[in-house]
């Protein structure tokens, strides 16, 4: 959104407001100019620093702040705009660019603050609106991002970004007749761009045409600037392919995915998602470990619980512990996700044949819920196995108690209880 029409604004209204004082100074700040002009940001400040030294005045203040704000250096820009104090309000292109400044810093509030005071101005500048548009959107206060862009696209001469902002806004509002209009204006002056076709399979993905959705993920990849790009191409083919219940295209697409090295944690967490609901467990772990990478710690939580569970579906149980035992020793985990990783744990100990550290991890899980009917039947079966009959029909009583149906029945086949098979107490239980 940094407009370089801002740049010659900006300096046109500032030589507008403040004569040179010197010809030396004048001629700094012309030459600090040509050189904003032309990207050349190191020269710029330069002479906007010299023209301040030899004359403090607005314009090479805010010239030399703006200098600072091409460089990304909002910060520093900031300070610069503080010096020139409270004669800036009077000047919307100078708290314009304050208000740039906060929203690059994530001072959103402050930014939001400074644009609604311009944009009570009739002839505010475009990108008041722009911007406005881009905080109602952070918020979720869609409809009002749509109209201050709205606004926008009347002022705008290429409007490009507003068009995609729009298709953005309207998706997600599941006004998909309009966001399919302005995609398309969208990609008519851009053709290139990855966002517009990646957004734009994903809106087909939300109205269930998942053929378009995986044909429009296909023709992004040619746009592709990068892994992560091509990563979010194959997550929509992914999608669509899954929810059309395509496996054989979904296997592939996955595999595809798996030959780019990038690590982008949302459409990689997709993928073991897809993977591990597939069953392939060899993609999952793929995934997994790039995963491992990461330094997002909802992710890292997500992917330690998803190897803990894919070893032990492969009854690899002491890697599972491994991963578990990570897990629940540096990661704050909600009481409803803890008690099912106790129960995996305990089942883990218990098929390696640790069966005290398969009851005390069980028990864990009662101390969190106790009618949690698999922590109670899962007891039985350890008790069962160390033939301690009294303990056994306790937590089996229970088990029964929450969920009489499914208890009974399984009990009558799980092999944990044969040597109760002809126990007169055990069948009492289980009729």
């Amino acid at each position: 959104m940094k407009n370089k029409f801002l740049t010659v604004l900006f300096l046109i209204c500032v030589f507008s407001l403040f004569a040179a004082k010197s010809p030396s100074t004048g001629e700094l700040l012309e030459k600090g100019v040509d050189a904003l002009n032309n990207k050349n940001y190191a020269k710029a400040r330069r002479m906007f620093e010299k023209s301040e030294k030899m004359d403090e005045t607005t314009k090479s203040t805010a010239c030399l702040a703006l200098t600072h704000y091409w460089e990304g250096n909002y910060s520093k820009a900031l300070e610069l705009l503080g010096k020139i104090g409270d004669e800036r309000k009077g000047y919307p292109s100078v708290v314009l660019l304050e208000a740039k400044c906060n929203y690059y810093l994530g001072e959103y509030r402050q930014s939001f603050r400074l644009l609604k005071s311009l944009r009570e101005q009739d002839s505010c500048d475009v990108d008041v609106n722009i911007y406005l548009g881009s905080l109602y959107e952070k918020s979720g206060s869609l409809s009002n991002a749509v109209k201050e862009y709205k606004i926008a696209e009347k002022k705008k001469d290429d409007p490009f970004q507003i068009y995609y902002r729009l298709a953005v806004c309207y998706s997600t509002l599941s006004a998909f007749s309009s966001s399919l209009e302005y995609y398309k204006k969208a990609i008519k002056l851009e053709p290139d761009f990855f966002p517009s076709y990646y957004d734009l399979g994903i809106t087909y993905y939300r109205m269930g045409d998942y053929d378009k959705s995986i044909s429009t993920g296909k023709k992004s990849l040619a746009f592709a600037k990068n892994g992560t790009d091509s990563l979010n191409a194959y997550y929509v083919m992914c999608l669509s392919a899954t929810e059309s219940k395509d496996t054989v295209s979904t296997d592939k697409y996955l595999k595809l995915a798996t030959q780019v090295k990038t690590l982008s944690t949302t459409p990689d967490y997709g993928f073991s998602l897809f993977a591990e609901q597939m069953g392939k467990d060899d993609i999952a772990l793929h995934f997994f470990n790039k995963l491992l990478q990461s330094e997002n710690k909802k992710i890292l939580k997500y992917t330690y619980e998803g190897l803990g569970y894919l070893y032990m579906r492969r009854k690899k149980y002491k890697e599972a512990l491994r991963y578990y035992k990570i897990l629940v020793n540096n990661f704050e985990i909600e009481d409803k996700s803890l008690k099912q990783i106790y129960v995996n744990m305990g089942a883990c100990y218990k098929r390696d044949e640790e069966m005290e550290d398969g009851v005390k991890y069980t028990k864990k899980a009662l101390k969190i819920d106790p009618e949690y009917c698999e922590a109670l039947y899962n007891l039985a079966c350890y008790y069962s196995l160390k033939k301690e009959k009294s303990k056994m029909l306790k937590y089996l009583k229970k088990a029964i108690k929450v969920n009489a149906e499914f208890v009974k029945d399984y009990a009558k086949s799980d092999e944990d209880f044969y040597e109760y098979r002809a126990d007169k107490d055990f069948l009492k239980l289980i009729r």
